[in-house]
């Protein structure tokens, strides 16, 4: 995943950019915006199958302590 440039790394005023210099920092904004939306997207399906993962292991451990309370 490459690095995403910090804020401070983009011109506050693009007004006194020509347009070559323009070009090349929305070039690189884009570039840095799809980074961040993938990783974005690769963190909810993590988050997501974590989640399904975590309802199945209750699930089980609710029946094991069921189990254990019918023996006891």
């Amino acid at each position: 995943m490459p690095a995403l440039l910090p804020t401070g790394h983009f011109p506050v005023d693009p007004v006194a950019l020509d347009r070559e210099d323009l070009n090349d920092t929305y070039c690189r904004l884009r570039h840095s915006y799809k980074s961040v939306m993938i990783s974005r997207g690769v963190y909810r399906s993590k988050a997501d199958q974590n989640r399904v993962a975590m309802k199945e292991l209750v699930a089980k451990i609710r029946a094991i302590a069921e189990r254990e309370a019918n023996v006891r």
